[in-house]
């Protein structure tokens, strides 16, 4: 099983390899120096993301050196099979030897556990129809599910707005919640980049407001279109709701949205 590829993986290139691998001696002795320098960084006990970037400077501090000496040569970094069997022999070493590595891939396999949201969100959760309507927006019944409420303008073809996606998650507690929004931002991102904006002082709990996803855009050209996803949650609640706007749109058109949401999720409470 691959683990996570150490970053002098950059160096490779895609060739055959004909390179014979390290003497077990040296190997070892590799290994050794890199688990030192893990335990200095105490790769065991940082966050998983730090702690893989640690592990990586490590091997490439200690492939610095044997290749300042000559152990390791320049030509061998550039050839891929031998690279991999490297890192596959390293890896294993690594686990048998230095317990530092070892708790770290057990982080990595095993991720926390995520809470699930709890079946079916009641109908005051979402948007509701009258103000909806107000804003000329006609719900796409068929196109939603038990989490989520489809809507799209009327007249598509002059609309600032042009569809919302209106997403909930309810779960038993706070902590719950917390936990899967944290887990889930990626996801829940839908690859937009992230702006300066928030929704805390309408009454989140925590919240993050994303523009397009680059690519996406860049794939529709020079069609009418921009993008505000608003991901946030109120108490045990998690919420999304996409906008989906011609560039006439201003960002407080859509955030109105977005608003309204948090309206709606608050006087359930």
């Amino acid at each position: 099983m691959r683990y996570f590829l150490f970053p002098i993986y950059l160096f490779f290139a895609q060739i055959a390899s004909a390179q014979k691998p390290l003497p077990d001696s040296t190997m070892k002795e590799f290994a050794r120096l890199t688990c030192e320098c893990a335990t200095i960084m105490k790769i065991d006990e940082t966050s998983t993301e730090k702690a893989i970037q640690n592990i990586g400077i490590c091997i490439n501090t200690t492939v610095g050196v044997y290749e300042s000496n000559g152990w390791i040569k320049k030509e061998w970094l550039n050839d891929s099979v031998w690279a991999e069997n490297f890192d596959n022999e390293l890896q294993t070493i690594l686990i048998k030897t230095c317990p530092p590595f070892k708790t770290l891939l057990e982080k990595i396999n095993k991720p926390a556990d995520v809470p699930e949201p709890l079946p079916g969100v009641d109908d005051k959760y979402f948007l509701a129809k009258e103000w909806m309507t107000q804003k000329a927006m006609d719900e796409n019944v068929k196109a939603g599910n038990e989490n989520m409420r489809r809507w799209s303008a009327k007249n598509l073809t002059d609309a600032k707005i042009q569809m919302v996606f209106d997403i909930r998650y309810i779960f038993k507690d706070e902590d719950d919640a917390i936990t899967y929004y944290k887990a889930n931002l990626k996801n829940l991102s839908e690859g937009g980049e992230l702006t300066a904006n928030t929704l805390n002082t309408y009454g989140t709990s925590e919240s993050r407001v994303y523009g397009a996803n680059p690519r996406m855009m860049e794939a529709f050209g020079d069609l009418d279109m921009a993008q505000y996803n608003f991901v946030f949650r109120v108490k045990n609640t998690v919420a999304k709701v996409f906008v989906s706007t011609s560039k006439k749109a201003t960002y407080d058109e859509a955030v109105a949205f977005a608003k309204e949401a948090i309206g709606r999720i608050k006087a359930v409470k």
